[in-house]
């Protein structure tokens, strides 16, 4: 159990920045779901959101996750997401701890190997590669009935080759999110913002000062109901 409510999913820098990169790089499809990280402790997994809280309902995941971290302390991290359901709802499900959750499937993106701390990204991909493949051998599953799935990557060696896969990704799927770049050699730095791991959305995320509210009208009062209506921002410098 984590000892405290500090961050320990490594985050990814927010802007796609390709100086701040080492190429080659993996560019895979971001999904906009919650952020799970499971870990082995002691024999026993469990999935934990980044500020540390244990999310329940996930034994359809844990059965499989278990199979794959043998070592104890090591752990693999992901997306929980639903195809086509909006990020507000699948929040709400994750954090709902009555009920059960069949229907997540959880996208891995990221492996932590105990034993090898500085294992670079492409190492411990073809770790969790072989883990995946072995239990969908053992159990006899088709890889896309497993709700755990290894996120599809590509390798781009070149910022032209990123633009590239970009373009051709927002061509076959408009309404996807973005993409997030890893650099092949990084290590897992988990609860820090790694800056060889990158976003790379359709539109630039611009950060605003909140600088007031106001208060909503009730259509069928026209006299206020106590809650925020409007959130008044500025541009931060």
């Amino acid at each position: 159990m984590p000892e405290s409510k500090t961050p320990f999913i490594e985050l990814v820098w927010q802007e796609y920045e390709p100086k701040k990169l080492v190429f080659p790089v993996a560019f895979q499809q971001k999904f906009d779901g919650v952020p799970v990280r499971f870990i082995n402790e002691n024999g026993s997994v469990t999935g934990y959101t980044r500020q540390g809280e244990p999310i329940t309902g996930l034994k359809h995941l844990l059965d499989i996750v278990k199979f794959m971290l043998l070592a104890d302390g090591s752990s693999l991290t992901g997306e929980l997401y639903i195809p086509g359901m909006p990020f507000k709802d699948i929040s709400g499900m994750v954090r709902d701890t009555k009920i059960l959750k069949p229907r997540l499937n959880c996208y891995v993106f990221d492996f932590d190997l105990t034993n090898q701390p500085g294992a670079a990204w492409i190492d411990r991909h073809n770790v969790f590669s072989l883990a995946l493949g072995n239990y969908l051998a053992t159990a006899g599953q088709a890889k896309e009935d497993c709700p755990v799935k290894l996120c599809p990557s590509a390798i781009c060696k070149t910022p032209d080759e990123v633009t590239s896969c970009f373009d051709m990704l927002t061509t076959a799927y408009p309404t996807v999110e973005g993409a997030v770049l890893h650099s092949l050699n990084k290590t897992y730095q988990p609860g820090k913002r790694n800056k060889l791991s990158q976003k790379l959305k359709k539109e630039p995320t611009i950060d605003l000062q909140i600088i007031g509210f106001e208060e909503a009208i009730s259509k069928d009062t026209a006299k206020g109901n106590g809650m925020v209506g409007r959130i008044i921002a500025a541009l931060s410098r």
